[in-house]
C-alpha cells in the first residue's frame, strides 16, 4: 500500500521545481477560486460538443468534471457492472487497492506542475473494465473549465483489466467566454494480460491557456495501448511527454498526435516509450501544421531493454508561414543488440507545383493550400472506429475553420 503523507511530503519539495521542458509558469497568475460561467447542462453540452464529447448519443459511460467538481456521471444500462466510470475520490471510498495505482507511473516530485496537482487536487475520474468485458461503445470524459484564469488540477486512472477492450474519448476545454486558464491533467493508464486502450485525447483550449498533461502507462503480456493526442487552435502554451512502460511480452503501444497550431502558441509535445518486455514494440508518430508565429518542440525518446524490440518514430510538419518553426528531436537507445529502433523526420512547405496542379484545375488558391493540409492531417493514423473517426474529423474541420489559411 503505498503512503499519501510520503506522496504530499515529496510534492511539497518539488513546488518549485522548474520543468525539463516547456516553459516555466508562473501560478500567481491564476487562481484556484471557482465562480463559474457554465451554470446549465445545456451549457456544458455545448462546451463539450466541440471537443467530441456528445451528451445525446448513447455511449458505454460519462464523466465531466467543472473547475473543481464532477458535474455528470453515467453509466450504460448494458454495462452495469461491467465498467466502473465515476470520480476517483469516490473510487478511493469504494476501492482500498486503488492507493497502489496512485502515483505508480508518474511522481509527484517530478516538477512543479506534478507536485501543485498532488497538492491542490481537483478529483477527476476512474475507469475500469471488468475482465474480459469488450466495450462496443466508447466512455467519454470531459474537463471543463467554466472561471476565468482558474487553475483546474486533476488525477485520472483507468484501468484495463486482464482480456479487456475500450475505447475511451476524452475532451478538455474552457468556456467560450474564458481567455485565461491552466489545466494540470494526470492520467495513469494500466492495461493488463491481453487487454487493449485506445485513449483518444482532444484540445481546445483559450489563447492565453498554459497547460500541462502529465501521464504514464504500463502494459501488461500481449496489452495494447493506443494513445492519441489532437490540439487544434491557438494556445499560450502547451508541454506533454507522456511515458510507457511496455512491461510484458509482445505488449505493444502507438503515441500519435495531430496539431494543427497558429498564433504565438509555444508547444513541447513528445513521448517516451520503453520496450522491456521481449518481443514488446512501439510507436511514435506525429503530424503538425504550423502557421503564424507559432513553434512546435516535437520531441521521442524510444529505449530498446528487452530482447527483440521494435521502436519507429516519425514527425512530418508542413510550415505555413516563414514565422512558424518546428524542431523535431529523437532520442533512440537500444540496451540491447537484437533491439531495432528507428525514427525519420520531414519539416517543409507546401509544394509548389501541388498548389499550381489544384489551381490548374480551376481551384482558387486558398482553397487548394486547404485542399492539401486536409489532405496531410489524415486521421486513419488514429486506429479509430469509422463513427469516431468521422468524429474527429467533424472536430478537427469546425475548429480549423476558425482560422483562416
Amino acid at each position: 500500500m503505498r503512503d499519501l503523507q510520503k506522496i504530499l511530503e515529496l510534492a511539497k519539495n518539488a513546488l518549485n521545481k522548474p520543468p525539463k521542458y516547456g516553459l516555466n509558469i508562473d501560478f500567481s497568475e491564476y487562481s484556484r477560486t471557482s465562480s463559474s460561467l457554465i451554470n446549465s447542462i445545456k451549457q456544458i453540452e455545448n462546451e463539450a460538443y466541440n471537443v467530441g464529447i456528445d451528451l445525446n448519443i448513447e455511449k458505454a459511460g460519462t464523466y465531466i468534471q467543472l473547475d473543481h467538481k464532477p458535474f455528470y456521471e453515467y453509466i450504460s444500462k448494458i454495462y452495469n457492472g461491467k465498467i466502473e466510470v465515476m470520480s476517483i475520490k469516490e473510487a478511493f471510498k469504494k476501492h482500498d487497492w486503488l492507493l497502489d495505482y496512485f502515483w505508480e507511473t508518474i511522481r509527484p516530485d517530478m516538477d512543479k506542475f506534478t507536485a501543485r496537482a498532488a497538492i491542490e487536487w481537483d478529483d477527476g475520474y476512474f475507469f475500469r473494465i471488468m475482465p474480459n468485458v469488450k466495450v462496443t461503445l466508447p466512455i467519454q470524459s470531459c474537463m471543463l473549465i467554466g472561471s476565468e484564469s482558474f487553475n483546474q488540477n486533476v488525477h485520472n486512472i483507468v484501468i484495463a483489466e486482464e482480456n479487456s477492450e475500450v475505447q475511451v474519448l476524452s475532451g478538455c476545454t474552457a468556456h467560450k467566454l474564458i481567455e485565461k486558464a491552466l489545466h494540470i491533467g494526470i492520467t495513469e493508464f494500466y492495461i493488463k494480460n491481453n487487454a487493449k486502450l485506445t485513449f483518444t485525447m482532444i484540445h481546445k483550449w483559450p489563447s492565453k491557456a498554459d497547460v500541462r498533461p502529465r501521464s504514464g502507462a504500463i502494459i501488461e503480456n500481449n496489452g495494447t495501448f493506443i494513445s492519441n493526442y489532437i490540439l487544434i487552435g491557438e494556445v499560450n502554451s502547451l508541454q506533454t511527454f507522456p511515458i510507457a512502460y511496455l512491461k510484458g511480452k509482445n505488449s505493444k503501444v502507438e503515441f500519435n498526435s495531430i496539431l494543427n497550431i497558429w498564433g504565438k502558441s509555444l508547444i513541447d509535445v513528445g513521448s517516451e516509450i520503453n520496450l522491456e518486455g521481449e518481443r514488446s514494440s512501439g510507436r511514435i508518430l506525429t503530424r503538425a501544421i504550423v502557421n503564424d508565429e507559432a513553434q512546435i518542440f516535437a520531441r521521442g525518446k524510444i529505449v530498446g531493454i528487452g530482447e527483440k524490440t521494435k521502436g519507429h518514430m516519425e514527425c512530418s510538419s508542413l510550415l505555413l508561414s516563414k514565422k512558424a518553426k518546428v524542431i523535431a528531436i529523437p532520442e533512440l537507445n537500444a540496451m540491447i543488440d537484437d533491439s531495432e529502433l528507428t525514427h525519420e523526420a520531414a519539416i517543409g512547405k507546401i509544394a509548389e507545383e501541388q498548389i499550381e496542379y489544384l489551381m490548374s484545375r480551376g481551384i482558387p488558391k486558398e482553397e487548394a493550400i486547404s485542399m492539401i493540409v486536409r489532405g496531410f492531417v489524415d486521421t486513419r493514423i488514429l486506429g479509430l472506429p469509422i463513427e469516431i473517426e468521422e468524429n474527429i474529423k467533424r472536430i478537427i474541420s469546425s475548429i480549423t475553420s476558425m482560422k483562416k489559411i
